[in-house]
Parts: structure tokens; sequence; C-alpha cells
């Protein structure tokens, strides 16, 4: 695209040739001395050519470098930030595995204890709201191993969104 833009600069200082006619009917014609309605045309060539542009091809070329430049830096910078997003993505995605791994084991954990507890509760040695306080527990255990699953399938749907592969 910038090299069009330079192509079309450089065209300005290039000697242009062109036709142009007129024609028409009024009063006065050609003839400014008739009074009367006259049929008129005018045809020719022309030629018109900027030799010396004052310096403006040169500016515009340097602004289109720096245009090009800037671009770069520009996609440099994107890349850049989609690296650093994709490398934060990555990071969520093994957090959340381990927050998942780590909650089935306490998962694990919770339902021993509720079975501890429902056999306390059954020999009389529990109460039955300390035991729904344990099955509670395992029950939102349970909910927090859910949400980060959830989480973590954002997770894995976000790198793949960033890396543009949906």
């Amino acid at each position: 695209m910038n090299q069009q833009a330079l192509q079309l600069e450089k065209s300005i200082t290039r000697p242009k040739v062109f036709a142009f006619s007129q024609a028409g009917y009024g009063r006065p014609g050609l003839n400014m001395l008739s009074t009367e309605f006259d049929t008129y045309y005018l045809a020719g060539i022309g030629l018109k050519w900027n030799i010396y542009d004052w310096g403006s091809l040169s500016n515009k070329k340097k602004i289109t470098a720096l245009q090009n430049d800037n671009l770069d830096l520009q996609i440099l910078n994107l890349n850049r930030t989609i690296d650093i997003a994709l490398e934060n993505q990555l990071a969520d995605i093994e957090n959340y595995k381990n927050a998942v791994k780590n909650d089935q084991e306490i998962i694990e954990l919770r339902k021993q204890v509720v079975e501890s507890s429902k056999t306390q509760l059954e020999n009389g040695t529990l109460t039955a709201t300390q035991y729904l306080t344990e099955a509670n527990a395992e029950l939102l255990a349970k909910i927090q191993l859910e949400n980060h699953k959830i989480l973590l399938a954002q997770s894995f749907i976000n790198y793949r969104l960033i890396k543009g592969d949906i």
C-alpha cells in the first residue's frame, strides 16, 4: 500500500497531457460584437508539467517512510501483546488444572469426614448440626470443583481465541 502511495506521489512530477472541448449556444457567441444568438465551440490539447515540486516529494517520501516504521512498530507491539496474553492464559490454565486436582483431593477427604460424621451421628456422639456442617462443606467443595472446571474451560477458550484458532 505504501509503495502504491509512493508511486502516486512520484507521478505528480510527471508531465500530463490532456484534451478539452467546450460547446455552446448563446448571445453573444465567440464574436463579442455580434448581438445575435450563435453557436460556438472550443477544442484543444494541453500540457501540464510541474518541473519542480519545491521539496514536497521528498517530504512525502519521509512521511511515508515514517508511517512504514510506525506500522512496523505497531505490528511488533501487537505481536508482543498477543504473546504476553497467551502466556497469561497458559498460566491461568495451569493454575486451574492444579485447582481442579486439589479440589478432587479435598472432595475425597471431605467424603471420608462425612462418612465418619455419619457413623458418629448414628452412634450419638455427634449432633445433627455438626453432621450437616460437614455435609455442607463437602457440597461446597464439589461446587468449588465445578467452578474451577468452568474457569479452566473458559481459559482454554480464551487461549484459542487469542491465538486465532476460533
